[in-house]
């Protein structure tokens, strides 16, 4: 089944926006960033201009990076609370035109983003996953699609990741639920991952982040389990690490990637304190020598790691200020 909405591809970019010919704002900025490094991108009349309801980038956390179309984009919601109607809607920045744009989705009700976004890494298409919603959603560039229903009842918010080296590299979607609901996606029908039903488990607000370096799945979080993470193979093989410092459900952290080193970059949400996670050694550590104005994420933003150009974004709104920031670990 597919579904039309008001989405379409609003500035799609025509090519790699950073390297050494680059001529757009994001890449220029790119070029000057040293390791550890922050940055607030400038004023943007396209950003300031959008109809943004206030609490949109509530719980929130990865957007996605379009490696065909060379864009950023962020599908979300405001929360039945917020708006009338709570229409969720998708967020598209195109850094070849330094332009964003904002669009209505089919999607109504209640619900924010949580982790529930994802990208093909071939195609471009985007996932997206919704409160309660046992249907994920595709995007085209153009419509919805509904893929088939989940092969279980899903909770209130979920995390959501395209794992590339599935099936030998064809790839698959990786649904990660509540209570040691962890599923895959092969194009054609779901199946469950049965190690995850035996490990300890959140209820909701969970995640899922791919790491392109490591060839590994993070997954963790969760309510009554906010510590709790493990690793996923592309075996699908399901490996408990130690309990992380603090909690990771996506209520009190952001879970992102360094797209050069595969070291994850976690922001407690509490303090708004970056820790750097090396999943293949188990280990924690403050990122506490970095430079440059640092971005306070509060409860509303969202973050997306950049592979093109080594670096990720930071996109921030709390009430009527909207700042985009990039950070370069290595």
């Amino acid at each position: 089944m597919s579904s039309s909405g008001e989405t379409s591809d609003t500035g799609v970019g025509v090519g790699p926006v950073c390297g050494p010919d680059t001529t757009s704002v994001l890449g220029q900025l790119v070029q000057n960033l040293t390791p550890k490094t922050w940055v607030k991108m400038p004023e943007n009349t396209s950003l300031t201009g959008l109809t943004l309801d206030y609490s949109l980038a509530y719980y929130a956390d990865s957007g996605v990076w379009d490696p065909v179309r060379h864009v950023v984009r962020w599908v979300g919601g405001p929360g039945a609370c917020c708006a009338d109607p709570a229409i969720y809607r998708m967020l598209t920045y195109d850094p070849a035109k330094d332009e964003w744009s904002v669009s209505d989705t089919p999607f109504t009700g209640t619900g924010h983003a949580y982790d529930g976004n994802a990208v093909h890494s071939t195609t471009g298409d985007h996932y997206f996953t919704r409160y309660y919603d046992k249907v994920v959603r595709r995007w085209d560039g153009s419509n919805w699609h509904d893929l088939p229903a989940l092969p279980f009842g899903v909770s209130a918010a979920q995390g959501l990741a395209w794992f590339p080296s599935l099936q030998g590299g064809a790839g698959g979607l990786v649904f990660a639920n509540g209570n040691g609901q962890l599923a895959w996606f092969d194009g054609t029908q779901w199946a469950s991952v049965s190690d995850a039903q035996t490990e300890p488990w959140g209820t909701y607000h969970v995640f899922a982040e791919h790491n392109p370096v490591l060839n590994a799945v993070w997954i963790g979080g969760g309510n009554q389990a906010e510590r709790v993470h493990y690793r996923l193979d592309s075996t699908l093989t399901l490996t408990r690490l130690d309990d992380a410092p603090f909690d990771l459900r996506v209520s009190d952290s952001f879970h992102s990637v360094d797209p050069v080193t595969g070291k994850f970059i976690v922001t407690k949400r509490a303090d708004d304190s970056f820790w750097e996670f090396d999943m293949d050694q188990d280990e924690w550590t403050q990122i506490t020598d970095t430079s440059g104005p640092k971005p306070l994420l509060g409860a509303s933003a969202f973050h997306v790691s950049i592979p093109e150009c080594g670096v990720i974004l930071y996109f921030v709104h709390n009430g009527d200020t909207r700042e985009v920031f990039l950070y370069r670990h290595e």
